[in-house]
């Protein structure tokens, strides 16, 4: 498909372009006969994923850190007019020996697949209406199949928040349910969930994820409140 090569290619040489501690590097981006492809730099250690997994719930001090470096990845990325329109747990990476014992190292967290997963699939889906990302994680605007701006990202971030410092996102069930959840439904408050996290942050978390994107925070008034 040609157009979805273009896009592909396109997609790619505006993630080269970022260059921010916090993004995994795109060194190059090119076709090699019919196969299209990116070279990323390498990366040792685990998805937040993996580690949510492992660990369950995270303290709010290894939350924080977890959230204020992804947020300097979207701040740079979205100064550049890029969406990534598919923060989660499996999209960032934490490095090997990024944990030490005061924290975690700022330069341990990488944010990948910088809208290169969405411009893979994003041609043949949209001909048919369907619905692009991971329905836990989408936006009320992402669910409903409106046009994306960088807001959405800031509530994705969200639920990615959310689900570190309660060890369940806010929304769960099939996909139509979460879906149904995601567009009308305000979630319970983390500090319901777990009593010793600081109300500040709570409350910051269920901006993040107002309904509607105006109320939501800019990213440099959740960095500063993280």
């Amino acid at each position: 498909d040609a157009e979805l090569k273009n896009r592909f290619q396109a997609e790619a040489h505006a993630v080269a372009m970022l260059s921010q501690p916090n993004i995994v590097s795109v060194y190059d981006v090119g076709h090699s006969g019919e196969t299209e492809y990116i070279v990323m730099e390498l990366i040792e250690g685990e998805t937040l994923k993996q580690r949510m997994a492992e660990h369950g719930v995270f303290s709010a001090t290894e939350a924080l850190h977890y959230a204020t470096q992804i947020c300097k990845a979207l701040q740079h990325a979205h100064a550049h007019g890029i969406v990534h329109r598919d923060i989660k747990p499996g999209n960032i990476m934490v490095l090997k020996g990024a944990l030490r014992e005061d924290g975690v190292d700022p330069r341990g967290v990488r944010l990948m697949d910088f809208g290169i997963a969405a411009g893979r699939v994003l041609t043949r889906l949209t001909i048919t209406g369907a619905r692009i990302g991971t329905p836990v994680y989408m936006s009320p605007e992402q669910a409903k199949g409106q046009k994306l701006d960088h807001r959405s990202d800031i509530y994705s971030l969200g639920i990615v928040l959310y689900e570190a410092l309660t060890g369940q996102p806010p929304f769960t069930g099939g996909y139509e349910t979460v879906i149904h959840q995601q567009i009308f439904q305000m979630p319970t408050p983390p500090k319901q969930l777990r009593p010793e996290i600081p109300q500040a942050l709570s409350d910051l978390v269920l901006r993040m994820l107002e309904k509607d994107p105006a109320k939501r925070p800019g990213l440099d008034e959740v960095v500063r409140v993280l």
